[in-house]
């Protein structure tokens, strides 16, 4: 497994036999091991936009969704 969020990066490294992983996917994680809130990690989505993390509407929307779910 790796870390990575960049999508080209993420092709190259299926491409190497790893498991790409993004921030988003270690978010999820944190809320289902419960080292962290849904709000926590509504705010860190928040923070990371603010910052210039690029996320697209519909996986920003797909991520509160789930989100709301756990």
């Amino acid at each position: 497994m790796v870390l990575i969020d960049q999508s080209n990066a993420r092709e190259v490294a299926k491409h190497l036999g790893l498991s790409p992983r993004g921030t988003i996917y270690i978010i999820l994680t944190a809320i289902k091991r419960k080292l962290i809130t849904k709000d926590n990690a509504k705010q860190m989505l928040e923070t990371l936009i603010e910052e210039n993390f690029y996320i697209s509407a519909n996986i920003y929307r797909d991520t509160l969704k789930t989100i709301k779910k756990l």
